[in-house]
């Protein structure tokens, strides 16, 4: 059983639920130092399961990413290891976990989750709702791509890009210094927004 330690990650209430999901399976929870490229794991090794959680996450997003996991681990336990990692199974599993918990959450996030639930995605930042609560919550004076008119030039990191038509979910658009084009998500958070096209 998880202890009061795991309680600074949680939103109030979760830790019982993580407990009450965790029972009866060896669980080991590994808190990681942020990774860019995921905020989470599963892993079953030796017979053993294996979750990782980012730190420094907000609590809920923190929650959303274990109740995931742990979802990842009850679909291994059920239905073995040669379903599809985000398939109809864990689907099925991951919903229920989210509506078992959804009270949890703030009055907005919980209207979120409840259409999340009818078809989880692999990712959080793949359904539009859920990651901007969730990087508007990080910090509420961020702009996205999706906020800006289209023409307009813009840095990403080191690259300067001008924005284009939207194809189907993302905008196309042109890294000015190589003139190539780029499928870029509506929530990419815009570093700077650049005057006549001419960084200051």
């Amino acid at each position: 059983m998880f202890t009061e330690k795991l309680n600074p990650y949680l939103i109030p209430g979760a830790l019982e639920y993580i407990n009450l999901w965790c029972d009866g399976y060896p669980v080991r929870l590994v808190i990681k130092n942020a990774r860019s490229t995921k905020l989470g794991d599963y892993i079953k090794r030796d017979g053993k399961h294996q979750i990782t959680l980012n730190h420094g996450l907000d609590k809920a997003l923190s929650f959303h990413i274990l109740t995931h996991e742990i979802a990842h681990m009850h679909a291994r336990e059920m239905y073995g290891r040669s379903i599809k990692p985000h398939g109809p199974e864990w689907k099925s599993i991951f919903s229920n976990l989210i509506l078992q918990t959804i009270h949890l959450f703030e009055p907005e996030l919980q209207a979120i989750l409840k259409e999340f639930a009818k078809n989880p995605r692999a990712g959080y930042y793949s359904y539009r709702p859920l990651a901007a609560y969730f990087q508007k919550k990080e910090n509420a004076e961020v702009v996205h791509l999706q906020d800006l008119p289209i023409g307009t030039v813009f840095r990403i990191k080191d690259k300067i890009y001008k924005k284009g038509q939207k194809r189907k979910i993302r905008y196309l658009c042109k890294n000015l210094a190589t003139g190539k084009q780029y499928s870029v998500h509506p929530l990419a958070p815009i570093n700077e927004i650049i005057e006549d096209g001419k960084s200051g």
